[in-house]
């Protein structure tokens, strides 16, 4: 090789090497989830959100608005409310009535980068979700398949739930607004335990299946499911001399 050709060859190094990898750099923070995750470390999105409470098409001011059961605060005059520096992934809206009674639920998803989000209005019904979701014994279950039962034995048994937050990026394609894992199971003495045949847990009719069964008793009969908004979750403990035993909890998150 002449001299010549050495230097354009060491040009070329200097010059195409350093570009090469910038327009890499570049391809991986354009395109690739990589790049994503790092722009949402880096840069990580506060979207200003704004939406308005509505009954019988009229606006509701002055009614209690929270963000993820974390944030509140109140509609103006006209109904509208504003929370800002909202990070990406899944959220709920929780109207609450002046005695902190649920009202309704409403959840939403924040893109990463999203600078603002216009939430549709949220319309409250005449009969507010806390009345729809805790029932009590004998009323209609929220999931249709559960029956209350007449014979009920004297077995202490609890039905116990854990809710932790899900990391947007491990959340299942196509269930990206379930931001919680829940796990429930029942909590009872050992010798209680020995007694139980079966347990079946009867989730929010949205579930599919809504109604599931778990015989394991080493793990006192675990559940594990992800979700987005809170509900009640009913069960029925099936023991080994024909008896049942109805619980239910409220999956707060």
């Amino acid at each position: 090789m002449s001299e010549s050709g050495e230097g354009s060859w060491w040009k070329r190094t200097v010059v195409l090497g350093p570009l090469g990898a910038g327009l890499v750099a570049i391809f991986v923070a354009v395109v690739t989830p990589v790049g994503e995750k790092v722009r949402e470390f880096v840069f990580p999105t506060a979207a200003f959100v704004q939406g308005v409470v509505k009954k019988n098409q009229r606006s509701v001011p002055m009614i209690t608005v929270s963000l993820d059961a974390k944030t509140d605060t109140k509609t103006g005059p006209g109904g509208g409310f504003v929370f800002e520096k909202v990070s990406s992934g899944a959220h709920f809206i929780n109207v609450l009535s002046d005695r902190s009674q649920l009202l309704t639920q409403e959840p939403f998803f924040i893109g990463p980068g999203d600078k603002e989000k216009q939430l549709p209005p949220i319309e409250l019904e005449a009969t507010p979700e806390v009345t729809k979701l805790l029932e009590v014994a004998g009323r209609p279950a929220l999931n249709p398949a559960f029956v209350v039962e007449q014979r009920q034995p004297e077995y202490v048994v609890n039905l116990m739930h854990r809710a932790v937050p899900v990391p947007p990026a491990e959340r299942r394609p196509g269930f990206e607004s379930n931001a919680y894992a829940v796990t429930t199971w029942v909590e009872a003495s050992q010798q209680t335990l020995e007694h139980i045949a079966r347990v079946t847990y009867y989730l929010h009719p949205s579930f599919s299946p809504s109604v599931v069964t778990r015989d394991s008793r080493s793990d006192s009969f675990r559940l594990s499911f992800t979700a987005w908004g809170q509900f009640e979750i009913k069960a029925k403990v099936y023991f080994n001399d024909g008896t049942v035993k109805d619980l239910s909890r409220f999956l707060s998150f």
